[in-house]
């Protein structure tokens, strides 16, 4: 009779390091370490057998091996296409791009399928297996854009000028990426389709800004891109988008364009607004710590000032004063970016195992 392998638990690197900043702190008593270790480890998923960590890495490998593919079969679709292009009429082009979003979407969707359903993709731990689901998606989505580009060229050019309605050509193309791209994200979140989306809403605010004539008003689109931005921020920071990181990144650039672009209406609009979202930037830091509205705070703070002072002076101040003028917000927008970072670092509670800032209960005299 075979023997069975005995599971061997491996416990987390981290369990010996936590347990003992427990004892340290007076938190924990010393004669419960081992059961302090194995509670740690439980939640840390550390107690493992070697036989589950063989199945993961079967599973990983399995699903590199998926993006690999998935990689190899978009770029022999692209080739087959852009050989054959030139050549192609209008209607086998739209459906050779149709077949290859229906192609691309089922594929995200088997992926959903055989790693134990669609619905699972939201929630799986399998970071690798939601990417892959969520880029063939999105490449789905990007490929009916395309679909839909062509017969919008055809039908405007029938119709009359290309030159005269080609909004109409850009409107159908970026709301078929922006609603194709949603729909994947809601399948499988991933920094693809949230970045496909942010691009598409790019586009197509133009385009409707155009279609509605509002395009010729200076600073229109940079008021749309603002409010959008601002929009997208508190969209990310309710948890709607899951990758907060990339939301925060893309609303804080949305802004800063958008406040600058409001500069086509009147210069001191744009260098108030772009002040304006650099002060909220730097409070939203202070706050919530996150990189990018530092970044945003630093660069708004380092335009403002020059511009401003271009305005005052009608451009008299030169190239040099220009550079001096931003050099010196630069510094101070890194000062007041210290100092945040040092207010909000000095609020935070002590960090276990921190000598210079563990909690130690009082000695006895």
């Amino acid at each position: 009779m075979a023997l069975s392998t005995p599971h061997r638990p491996v416990h987390d690197p981290h369990t010996p390091g936590l347990v003992a900043a427990l004892v340290d702190s007076g938190l924990l008593a010393p004669n419960q370490r081992q059961l302090a270790a194995d509670v740690i480890d439980r939640e840390l998923g550390g107690s493992r057998s070697s036989l589950p960590a063989a199945g993961g890495l079967r599973r990983t490998l399995a699903e590199v091996a998926g993006f690999a593919g998935a990689g190899l079969l978009i770029a022999a679709v692209f080739v087959f296409v852009a050989q054959q292009w030139p050549e192609l009429s209008v209607a086998t082009r739209a459906a050779l791009l149709a077949a290859t979003s229906l192609l691309l979407c089922g594929a995200g969707l088997g992926v959903g399928i055989t790693g134990g359903g669609i619905r699972r993709l939201r929630t799986d731990a399998s970071t690798l297996r939601r990417h892959l689901a969520g880029l063939l998606l999105t490449g789905s989505a990007g490929a009916a854009a395309g679909a839909v580009l062509v017969l919008s060229i055809h039908l405007v050019e029938r119709d009359g000028p290309l030159e005269e309605r080609g909004y109409l050509i850009g409107m159908s193309a970026s709301a078929t990426l922006l609603l194709g791209s949603l729909a994947g994200y809601l399948i499988a979140p991933t920094a693809f389709g949230q970045l496909a989306a942010a691009w598409s809403v790019f586009l197509l605010s133009g385009f409707v800004l155009e279609g509605l004539g509002w395009h010729e008003i200076a600073g229109t689109q940079g008021v749309v891109l603002l409010v959008v931005g601002a929009a997208w921020l508190v969209i990310t920071e309710r948890g709607w988008w899951r990758e907060r990181q990339i939301g925060q990144a893309v609303g804080c650039v949305l802004t800063l364009i958008g406040a600058q672009l409001t500069m086509e209406l009147a210069a001191w609009l744009g260098y108030s607004l772009t002040f304006a979202v650099a002060v909220a930037a730097f409070a939203a830091y202070a706050r919530g710590h996150a990189a990018a509205y530092l970044v945003l705070g630093v660069v708004g703070t380092t335009l403002v000032a020059p511009e401003a002072l271009l305005d005052w002076t009608d451009g008299s101040i030169g190239a040099a004063g220009v550079l001096l003028v931003a050099g010196a917000s630069l510094l101070g927008a890194s000062l007041v970016a210290l100092g945040v970072h040092r207010s909000r670092t000095d609020a935070s509670p002590g960090r276990p195992g921190d000598p210079a800032r563990t909690h130690r209960p009082p000695q006895e005299e």
